[in-house]
């Protein structure tokens, strides 16, 4: 088993080449990802709250000028960014 990983480890993809592994799919390593993402009090996954309070104050600044300020999350992650942008 561990000489198929090593193989594995060996070779190295192609740039862009999509990964054959199941990673995201994995139904561990994505509820813990998530718990990981959500967990307030630590930056294993998302920053903590107020740093995402402050980016997204900080991106608002940018656009001052404009009636309807709206945010998209365009990251890896549950949309924190976002639901802060709505108070929630």
């Amino acid at each position: 088993m561990y000489e198929n990983i090593l193989n594995y480890l060996k070779c190295k993809p192609k740039l862009y080449e999509p990964s054959t592994a199941p990673f995201w799919d994995d139904e561990n390593i994505s509820k813990y990802m998530l718990d990981a993402h959500l967990n307030p009090n630590i930056e294993a996954a998302s920053r903590q709250l107020d740093f995402i309070k402050k980016s997204v104050e900080w991106i608002s600044t940018m656009f001052k000028n404009t009636s309807e300020k709206r945010l998209l999350d365009l990251g890896c992650g549950p949309g924190i960014f976002v639901l802060r942008e709505e108070g929630k």
